[in-house]
């Protein structure tokens, strides 16, 4: 029997490397003839002798970039699958990864030789770019003030039940404004970088705009810090409005507590009566409520009692008003080490999911990243139905195992993968040497 089984596992391996591998190979050999076409209609756009108009400059300029990603990704993805892919599978992949190394040379040439037209194009697309980043932190900017219009007008203290919604909105108008100049203030970094490499006659008037582009952004960066100051504030104002809000609440229903218990403080002061004189009723009746009913008498306690709770727990809220939920902070995947743990990530999902048999049971791995780099992350069967491509994930308590001296991101019973309702701000970095994974440890003694 155990002969049998390895003999299927022997089979589902070799299938699951053949499945894997004609994926690959198809999947880029598709993107490989998209480019190739692309290419060869911008060599003969940039053919020996003919001058680019600057429609065809920036067609160059797009389709090189858009290239070079593509180029970057099928060269590094293909040679995954070569060594592990069967024999009749392995000469079509090294003749698709010969194929994407020759049109990235193809792609240089076109670039060495357009180099003049591409960046005088290059800079008048940047500077349209860096002019419509600064209009967008400026309309962000203008929303969060139009938030921000009811404290303006001499209410600093809104209606109960107002402040807080408005204050809300200022601080969520405050994180989209944020976001704006990061972005703006990213994209400056590497177009600044990039001009080092231009002409000078080129590259003028990006400079130009850039500045003032800059200078628009920091005026709003300006404005955005004494904006957030002025928020927290308010929310603090809120906060005690909503603190006096709840001890009125108490007073009021500690009151009519007071009126509930009135009938039994009655019906105490008959039975202490009673027992001074030794006596009771005919019908052996002292307990009972004057002019009350045993069913009424019990629901007037059980009122008292609910009505008893509901001031405990007013009281309380009044004592420890809720704070507010503080924006999670997550970490980054090249900070990832073979003993990490209570990790906060937030990852895209990069690779097709494939499924893993193992002592300790059957799991799933994939490929997600961030910005910083990839990382294969191990699921279980509850949690592997969030992580389809292309989704954003968030790992909650997340820790690393080593699994033959490769790191994986696994989360347990006292972590959480959940979807995420925001994306990442950047492109995932395909890179290999950013794949924490990719790395191997070896496991050393140390003496004691």
């Amino acid at each position: 029997a155990q002969q049998e089984l390895a003999t299927q596992k022997k089979a589902y391996s070799a299938s699951d490397k053949l499945l894997k591998a004609r994926e690959a190979s198809e999947g880029n050999e598709v993107k490989i003839q998209t480019v190739q076409a692309e290419v060869e209609r911008i060599e003969e756009l940039t053919k020996a002798g003919s001058k680019l108009s600057d429609e065809n400059a920036k067609d160059v300029v797009l389709v090189t970039s858009e290239a070079q990603k593509v180029l970057k990704v099928v060269v590094t993805d293909v040679p995954k699958f070569i060594s592990a892919a069967p024999a009749n599978m392995k000469e079509r992949l090294q003749k698709l990864e010969a194929k994407g190394k020759d049109l990235q040379k193809r792609v240089e040439a076109i670039l060495v030789k357009t180099k003049d037209e591409r960046e005088r194009v290059s800079c008048d697309l940047h500077a349209k770019e860096a002019d419509e980043l600064a209009d967008d932190v400026e309309a962000k900017m203008t929303i969060a003030e139009n938030e921000e219009l009811p404290f303006l007008s001499g209410m600093e203290e809104m209606p109960v039940g107002e402040g807080r919604g408005i204050v809300e909105k200022c601080e969520q108008a405050a994180l989209e404004v944020d976001k704006a100049v990061v972005t703006y203030r990213k994209f400056a970094q590497a177009k600044n970088a990039e001009l080092k490499t231009f002409k000078a006659e080129s590259s003028a008037t990006l400079k130009e705009t850039l500045a003032k582009a800059t200078e628009r952004v920091d005026t709003v960066a300006k404005k955005i810090v004494k904006f957030k100051v002025d928020a927290a504030k308010r929310m603090k104002t809120v906060r005690l409005q909503d603190t006096r809000l709840a001890v009125e609440q108490a007073e009021e229903m500690a009151t009519q507590l007071c009126e509930d218990v009135k009938p039994l403080e009655k019906k105490d002061e008959k039975k202490a009566e009673k027992s001074e004189e030794g006596a009771e009723d005919e019908n052996g009746d002292a307990d009972e409520v004057p002019g009350v009913s045993a069913e009424d008498a019990q629901s007037l306690c059980e009122k008292v009692a609910e009505s008893d709770a509901a001031v405990q727990a007013k009281i309380e809220e009044a004592l420890n008003p809720k704070k507010p939920l503080r924006k999670a902070k997550f970490g980054k995947v090249s900070t990832i080490k073979p003993d990490s743990m209570g990790m906060n990530l937030k990852l895209k999902v990069v690779g097709e999911m494939s499924e893993v048999e193992s002592k300790a049971g059957k799991f799933w791995e994939v490929l997600c990243g961030d910005p910083s780099g990839t990382v294969i992350v191990s699921l279980r069967d509850h949690q592997k139905d969030i992580a389809k491509k292309d989704a954003v994930i968030q790992l909650r308590n997340a820790a690393t195992k080593m699994v033959n001296g490769h790191v994986r991101l696994a989360v347990d019973k006292w972590g959480k993968v959940e979807a995420s309702s925001e994306g990442l701000d950047e492109d995932v970095n395909m890179d290999e040497g950013k794949n924490v994974s990719a790395t191997e440890y070896e496991l050393v003694a140390t003496s004691k």
